[in-house]
């Protein structure tokens, strides 16, 4: 067994979402607009309104490495038939019926590198755009291509100090260096005006909602982690590391949904973050 000042010893996770952003809250709806406005317009044109699937809906994913690695898939916690808080017949007990119909939302690309080529992509929040094994574009990525943004230097002027209104007021003082100061000091943006939080730049990762370590690695702890908002429901868990010796310490999530309005659940809208 590892000594007992290894940093490695016990359990280790952290729990992420998307981003709680105006980035993210704009990104998704746009997406979201763009989404709808090119099937239904394909759909008009082919007079097929009336087709439209009746379950489709807006589906995507967190990141790419969502993509690669797919959803978890929960166990049935009972019933019990050994003693204590997590028996072990927990982590070996058959799972509930998988999802059934859970096709992610794609977008289509016409003349994608070559007349006539349409390419079909996955949509997914955080990153760059991908191609290759997996075909999907960054949502905030996109939204942040398809926006203008504010001049830099701003304003750019001439030199203000010089000029009969200026001479107007110039009482023998000299206010040179005060002019220069309000002319030029902070003209410059405070940010990257096109490295939008989330895209595939300026911090690129899930938004860290909380952690915990359990450095035991005899019997079972458990750790309250609180409450938070998942935005789009999506939930990323990474176990940074279990060991305890010759076994590895099982880590068992339970995630519990606050009640409300919509569909007997709490729930916050994208567009309000």
């Amino acid at each position: 067994m590892p000594p007992a000042s290894d940093p490695l010893i016990g359990n280790s996770v952290y729990i992420s979402t998307i981003q709680q952003s105006w980035c993210t809250s704009n990104a998704w709806h746009k997406s979201f607009a763009m989404w709808q406005k090119q099937s239904m317009e394909a759909m008009e044109d082919a007079g097929a309104e009336s087709a439209i699937a009746r379950f489709r809906d807006f589906k995507i994913y967190m990141d790419p490495r969502h993509q690669f690695e797919g959803n978890l898939e929960p166990v049935n916690l009972g019933p019990f038939d050994t003693l204590g808080p997590f028996p072990g017949p927990v982590v070996t007990s058959p799972s509930p019926l998988p999802s059934e119909d859970w096709d992610y939302s794609r977008i289509v690309i016409p003349n994608d590198g070559a007349p006539g080529v349409n390419g079909e992509y996955y949509l997914h929040m955080h990153g760059a755009d991908l191609s290759g094994v997996i075909n999907s574009k960054g949502m905030v990525k996109g939204y942040a291509d398809s926006r203008s943004f504010p001049q830099s230097p701003d304003p750019v002027a001439p030199q203000v100090e010089i000029g009969w209104m200026s001479e107007m007021f110039d009482v023998g003082n000299n206010s040179g260096d005060v002019t220069d100061l309000a002319q030029y000091n902070n003209r410059l943006l405070p940010y990257d005006q096109n490295d939008y939080p989330g895209a595939d730049v300026n911090y690129v990762y899930p938004e860290n909602k909380a952690w915990c370590v359990n450095r035991s690695t005899v019997g079972v702890n458990t750790f309250n982690l609180g409450g938070m908002v998942a935005p789009c429901g999506l939930i990323r868990i990474d176990q940074l590391f279990s060991e305890g010796g010759v076994v590895d310490q099982p880590l068992i999530i339970e995630i519990e949904l606050l009640p409300g309005d919509d569909r007997g659940y709490l729930l916050g809208n994208m567009q309000d973050m």
